[in-house]
């Protein structure tokens, strides 16, 4: 029996505070939103929201994400009493870019879709609702976390609308990575280094990290360009295999 191998990465789902605007001017997920300043992030619960899902299919979970179009499959709704934890697939649906059939030696034939087909990319999702976590599919053509973010705020929207809760300031989904520490620790532990690579953004810009250190220069820079993201890879050059990047300035 064939074996496949599936990778997850893993968030707190969060709810943020996002700028007071009216439900319809968020356009189904093609505008996007700036946050407002950090605030203090809740975690959803997600439970009765997927209760809510998987006893009415009926429910409209088709979401406009740029171009492209996401929605839950409906069949795919599980729940394990056991663990607490629910599941579900989240498809991306696009009609370009559509790729062909071919066999050796032969002419390429392309793939007709009817006006109502799309070739659909799939993405699963597991939320356990004791942690407040969600464990996302690593799926290079499915649903981003970012757009995952989108889809699943478009739908608690839609959800709060049917049954009938309002919100004084509409909150937004946000998928906060959880950080595998045993991982910071193998690096800081390495012998050596053969590539680093750092990342940053808006939440960064306030952190204590002292007035003489790389990450410090980095800031000022940041603050100075008006940026909010930084993205920097140090790398050896040519070397012997057994050399590595300084370890002190690492």
């Amino acid at each position: 029996m064939p074996r496949k191998y599936v990778r997850f990465n893993y968030f707190e789902v969060q709810l943020v505070p996002a700028p007071v605007v009216l439900r319809d001017e968020l356009n189904e997920g093609n505008q996007e939103i700036e946050l407002l300043e950090e605030e203090h992030a809740d975690s959803w619960d997600m439970s009765g929201f997927l209760d809510y899902l998987m006893t009415h299919l009926e429910f409209n979970t088709n979401v406009a994400v740029g171009d492209e179009y996401a929605e839950i499959e409906i069949d795919s709704y599980t729940y394990d009493r056991v663990r607490n934890i629910y599941g579900f697939q989240l498809s991306k649906l696009r009609d370009k870019n559509i790729p062909s059939k071919k066999r050796f030696g032969e002419i390429k034939e392309e793939i007709l879709l009817d006006q109502d087909q799309f070739i659909g990319e799939f993405v699963s999702v597991l939320f356990d609702q004791s942690y407040g976590s969600i464990a996302l599919q690593s799926n290079l053509y499915g649903l981003s976390a970012k757009q995952t973010e989108n889809v699943l705020t478009q739908l608690r929207f839609r959800y709060l609308d049917e049954i009938g809760h309002t919100e004084e300031v509409p909150l937004m989904v946000r998928l906060a990575p959880i950080i595998d520490r045993s991982k910071i620790e193998r690096v800081i532990r390495a012998d050596y280094f053969k590539k680093i690579r750092v990342k940053g953004s808006n939440i960064m810009l306030d952190a204590n990290l002292g007035e003489e250190s790389f990450l410090s220069d980095a800031r000022r820079l940041l603050n100075e360009v008006a940026g909010v993201n930084f993205d920097i890879t140090i790398s050896l050059g040519r070397a012997e295999k057994t050399a590595s990047l300084d370890d002190n300035s690492i």
